[in-house]
């Protein structure tokens, strides 16, 4: 069984033993951290999301949530990965450039969001997948 550690802010930590991940299994990542916020997204906002490979989620070919991930790399080891998780929750309006491509759930539900209830929402997504080892087994489809 493959596990990993989820690091928070403030020092919280969930332990899922030391990660001896493939390079293989590590590309998979970005991917599965999507399919995780696609989740959230829907279960907070009821907005199906589509995701746009690897890492950004779709509705109505506009981006609303992305996510960046940097692979931590010591030698010839890969010893974890950073990821950023950015979701558009309460904008209502966006700069001349980005108004035909980008979202909120706001625009999309005509209800505000909170920051922090939105954080845990993920961090709990985060931490089932990782509990139940879907990262390790997410393909792309």
């Amino acid at each position: 069984k493959k596990r990993m550690r989820l690091v928070l802010e403030e020092n919280q930590r969930h332990d899922f033993l030391d990660p001896t991940v493939t390079m293989d299994e590590m590309n998979r990542i970005p991917t599965w951290a999507a399919g995780c916020v696609r989740k959230c997204l829907f279960k907070v906002s009821n907005v199906r999301a589509d995701i746009k490979y690897p890492n950004d989620l779709m509705v109505q070919n506009q981006k609303c949530a992305g996510i960046l991930s940097e692979s931590v790399v010591r030698g010839s080891f890969v010893k974890g990965v950073v990821l950023g998780v950015g979701v558009n929750l309460n904008q209502r309006v966006f700069s001349e450039h980005l108004a035909d491509c980008a979202t909120s759930l706001f625009l999309l539900t005509k209800r505000r969001y909170n920051k922090i209830g939105m954080a845990r929402h993920l961090t709990r997504e985060f931490i089932h997948g990782l509990q139940s080892n879907s990262w390790c087994n997410h393909h792309i489809t």
